[in-house]
């Protein structure tokens, strides 16, 4: 479901807790980002003609995306590549309190136009390459300096228990892919997850379609319900195999090559030896998603590209320094 289809009052009695005027709605402008991150989107125009996107949030999601909120909240004050939500009128909280309950949960942001990502011609334009890194270096640096608040209270997101989790899940539902599955995740064990992996606090869900694109920069970063704690090499992996996935020749492509030179000095020699298992172990995630949907032919367009990924890694390092 993307918009609210809420009257002209019910728009008018929740916005003015952010002290904006309801003019009209725009159900006819595309809302960057998985319309899966809340229960429904809209666009709206205030009197003054100024656009926003507002939430209405799942209940069980609440804690999260106030910690979630505040953080970004830190970020934009440096970074202008993130778009945070607004403070309500009422609070007299602070920052990050961006969330109010009017029958519902409700949060606010400014709606961000930007251009449509060209897929697949994408992987081939090297400047997004050099942006994405661009971000990826200054969301480490910011993150360092965010307040122990916000990051010691994201949980530890450990790959290789969610892995073996999903195949668990996997094995009861579909014993088959759950075959097709083991060894990949008996690889991942001998060769990745008996090794030290360097956590820190990422993105979660970074890639080419969770950016919001100007002409020749990045606009805006979106879709943080993914942020935590993780491997400190989570969002460069995801981002490889997100534009690997594409089209697997994209590995060696402008886009990745440009990419991984811009960030050759930003994570330590163990963290790019476990780059390639890495990007391998992310694909999971993405199998659990195809397997959600009941998407069969993602499912074994998943299986062929880890399958590459492995396959790739014990021949030669394709895509690491």
């Amino acid at each position: 479901m993307q918009n609210a289809n809420l009257s002209e009052k019910e728009y008018q009695r929740i916005l003015k807790h952010w002290n904006i005027h309801h003019k009209t709605t725009h159900p006819d402008l595309l809302i960057s980002g998985s319309p899966e991150r809340s229960l429904s989107r809209s666009v709206i125009e205030d009197s003054s003609g100024s656009m926003y996107v507002l939430e209405q949030l799942d209940p069980n999601s609440i804690e999260q995306k106030k910690l979630i909120n505040l953080t970004l909240c830190e970020l934009s004050k440096h970074m202008d590549t993130i778009n945070p939500y607004f403070d309500n009128s009422s609070s007299d909280r602070g920052a990050g309190e961006c969330i109010v309950h009017d029958k519902g949960y409700w949060q606010i942001s400014k709606y961000v136009h930007g251009e449509r990502l060209p897929r697949p011609d994408y992987i081939n334009d090297a400047w997004r390459g050099r942006a994405i890194a661009g971000f990826i270096k200054n969301l480490r640096r910011e993150i360092n300096d965010i307040s122990g608040e916000c990051k010691d209270k994201f949980s530890i997101f450990r790959l290789d228990i969610y892995i073996d989790h999903l195949l668990k899940q996997i094995k009861k539902g579909n014993p088959i892919m759950y075959e097709k599955l083991i060894p990949f995740a008996a690889y991942l064990r001998d060769n990745l997850f008996n090794k030290e992996i360097r956590m820190g606090l990422c993105h979660g869900d970074l890639h080419p379609e969770n950016i919001i694109w100007g002409r020749d920069r990045i606009l805006a970063v979106i879709d943080w319900e993914f942020l935590g704690v993780k491997p400190e090499i989570y969002d460069l992996a995801n981002v490889v195999g997100c534009v690997g996935f594409e089209d697997p020749q994209a590995l060696t492509g402008p886009l990745i090559t440009e990419f991984l030179h811009h960030l050759e000095n930003e994570f330590n020699e163990n963290s790019w030896k476990q780059l390639n298992d890495m990007v391998l172990a992310i694909r999971f995630g993405w199998m659990s998603e195809w397997l959600r949907k009941k998407d069969i032919e993602m499912q074994e367009l998943e299986l062929a590209y880890m399958e590459i990924l492995m396959k790739e890694k014990i021949r030669r390092n394709t895509f690491s320094n």
